[in-house]
């Protein structure tokens, strides 16, 4: 994945040949091709390391990850002490929320599964894919207001059933930030995965999600200061336990 990636070129620039290691994660493409977007950056590595010519940039590291901290991964081997976040148990705050109870468009439609979070989750239509772009419209997204009663950075979590490489990932932002690509996101049944995070004040905010690949299945958001995220079921939803 990204974090690996970058981690990986850590070790190449430490050899002293970080200009032979790049990466581009790029979607919208099927598995083991060569879109043409990307190309030229093939071509590069395949001109300066087989073809001897040196006037080519090697220096690749295209992605849509921005929000991701990778550095905190693997700091700790590079500077001798790790930034990774040491989450403090005695402050932890975590609010849960029924994504079926939240506001959505018209393109996405209620399934029914015992190992959902009360028996429901949100499927997008079959068919409906926008890997390269946010979709337009609202027929496609999903609404959630939820409440931070303090200032902290927050980590947005969604217990999701994401079978295959094509079906794993959504669009994501919190109040009027960009909409980033939360991708990457397989799984094995139905399981926890991070979305995106943010440093939020005390208050009402909004989470909005639309789709972006197909049979990406989502059953529930808890929003937390803990960075590793729910386990289980997670705690009881607010927006069910309110009604």
């Amino acid at each position: 994945g990204y974090v690996s990636c970058r981690a990986a070129h850590e070790v190449w620039k430490a050899f002293g040949v970080g200009d032979r290691f790049g990466f581009s994660i790029l979607g919208g493409h099927g598995h083991c091709r060569l879109p043409d977007d990307q190309r030229p950056e093939v071509e590069a590595f395949v001109d300066r390391f087989l073809l001897g010519v040196t006037n080519v940039d090697t220096n690749v590291t295209k992605h849509p990850f921005d929000d991701v901290n990778h550095e905190q991964w693997y700091d700790g081997w590079l500077k001798g002490k790790s930034t990774f976040p040491e989450p403090d148990t005695s402050r932890v705050e975590s609010t849960f929320y029924e994504i079926e109870k939240a506001t959505y468009g018209t393109a996405w439609e209620v399934g029914e599964d015992p190992q959902a979070s009360r028996g429901y989750y949100l499927a997008i239509q079959s068919g409906m894919n926008s890997p390269n772009a946010v979709p337009a419209g609202d027929e496609g997204r999903i609404a959630l207001s939820f409440l931070v009663k303090r200032q902290a950075k927050f980590y947005v979590f969604a217990r999701v059933k994401c079978p295959t490489a094509d079906d794993d990932s959504f669009w994501v932002k919190v109040d009027d930030r960009d909409f980033t690509a939360a991708n990457g996101l397989r799984t094995t049944g139905w399981d926890w995965v991070q979305l995106t995070n943010a440093e939020l004040a005390a208050g009402e905010h909004t989470l909005t999600l639309t789709y972006r690949e197909d049979g990406a299945l989502i059953d529930k958001i808890g929003i937390t200061t803990d960075v590793f995220g729910p386990e289980d079921m997670g705690e009881e939803a607010v927006n069910v336990s309110q009604e």
